[in-house]
């Protein structure tokens, strides 16, 4: 884990003072210095600790006219109680000042802020800048009372990292004890079309991974010795796929999902050190299991993106046929089910159509929601020893993707009832 700590203390005398970091537990692991500083404590210092990640450090243009939240930490790094106002910028707009309350030596505490963007383009980045100013008295270093965050405008990308190498080296997570799924929770701020995730892979091996995405409730929680457990909502979504053999950022499509506003988890399910993740602190990281998410602290935030856009507004699919097997004893009066996926953005009807060896069963309509499926069931005799080949279709008028509109098997029925 990444680590931030500090130690306090007075030096009553004029002389040379010496200091030492060592390692007093865990003899069998490495302890890495990052940086060392050494500064003395005003009477009064509030000192700007950076903004917490949470924010979306790439936001699709769908989502860029809601309201953005950032949380600001600021310490009180001096010997004297103190409170001021906190300053911000959004761009070249000037945010409405926002009361820092009154902060005890020693202590850092969470000023939110909440702001709407300016007018943006795809490609621009909106840089927010933020001030904070004691009331009442003379800071006394005001080197550290600004911090900063940029949000770059993306046709389709939504982002919480800022993960820029990918390789172990630079910042891997993982379990090397078999799978384990990692999430991020994502925040839309209006309806939106889930069409893709997007894993920052530091390793690639071209293992099967799975990708789920989950409806969240941050205040649905238990806590139980020391740890938050986040009941998930229901799964929207669940599927595998190959990871490939590249590392960086590899996009992975989905059946699109309609999104309302809310917030959202965002998984992905895999084997060793892979994904690259960022060294931002306190991070956003959850290990799921069971439908349940535990928050890992100090470990940065994952490069785990999800995709948006727009979709075609008249594409049925044919999934398969879901209630064979290839080999089996069959019936004179055997179901065949066959499952069809509307991929697109209208409600629709289309006629679907089975063929067993080249012979047709009779016709059945199914009218689907936007992004929803269905299944309709035909009963066919399969019952004689043999094999049969079965041919499901739909069609649409005006579909705008035929190509995904049929699919075949070819099933052995091995023994005669």
């Amino acid at each position: 884990a990444f680590v931030l700590g500090e130690e306090s203390f007075t030096c009553d005398e004029t002389g040379v003072y010496q200091f030492a970091i060592a390692q007093d537990f865990y003899p069998g692991g490495s302890l890495c210095i990052s940086s060392v500083r050494i500064v003395e404590v005003n009477d009064y210092d509030l000192s700007m600790m950076g903004v917490q990640p949470g924010y979306p450090t790439m936001l699709p243009i769908s989502q860029a006219s809601g309201n953005i939240s950032m949380n600001v930490r600021i310490k009180n790094a001096g010997l004297n109680n103190c409170s001021g106002t906190l300053s911000y910028t959004v761009g070249d707009a000037v945010g409405q000042q926002v009361a820092i309350p009154e902060v005890a030596p020693g202590d850092t505490i969470i000023v939110p802020v909440e702001f709407k963007l300016p007018e943006v383009a795809v490609g621009s980045s909106v840089d927010v800048k933020f001030d904070a100013s004691i009331t009442g008295q003379t800071d006394n270093d005001m080197t550290d009372n600004n911090a900063s965050a940029s949000i770059m405008i993306t046709e389709d990308v939504l982002a919480y990292d800022q993960v820029t190498e990918y390789d172990i080296e630079a910042g891997a997570i993982g379990s090397p004890y078999g799978s384990i799924m990692l999430g991020l929770p994502i925040h839309l701020a209006s309806e939106d079309i889930l069409t893709g995730i997007s894993a920052g892979w530091a390793y690639a091996d071209g293992q099967e991974i799975r990708l789920v995405v989950y409806e969240f409730d941050p205040s649905d929680y238990v806590e139980d010795g020391g740890l938050t457990y986040y009941i998930l909502g229901d799964e929207l979504y669940s599927g595998s796929v190959s990871q490939g053999s590249k590392t960086g950022q590899i996009e992975y499509e989905i059946s699109p999902k309609v999104l309302p506003a809310g917030d959202y988890m965002v998984c992905v399910e895999f084997a060793d050190y892979c994904m690259a993740i960022d060294s931002a602190l306190p991070g956003i990281l959850y290990s799921v299991d069971s439908g349940v998410a535990v928050n890992q602290d100090n470990l940065g935030v994952p490069a785990l993106r999800a995709i948006f856009g727009s979709t075609l507004s008249r594409n049925l699919t044919m999934d398969g046929i879901i209630s064979l097997t290839d080999e089996a004893i069959f019936a004179s009066n055997q179901p065949i089910e066959v499952q069809v996926t509307n991929n697109g953005s209208e409600s629709v009807t289309g006629e679907v159509n089975v063929t067993i060896n080249g012979k047709a069963l009779e016709m059945q309509n199914i009218t689907l929601d936007a992004f929803t499926k269905g299944s309709c069931t035909f009963v066919a005799d399969l019952s004689a020893v043999g094999e049969y080949k079965i041919k499901a279709t739909v069609t649409l008028d005006g579909d705008e993707n035929p190509e995904d509109n049929s699919t075949e098997m070819t099933v052995k029925c091995v023994e005669s009832l």
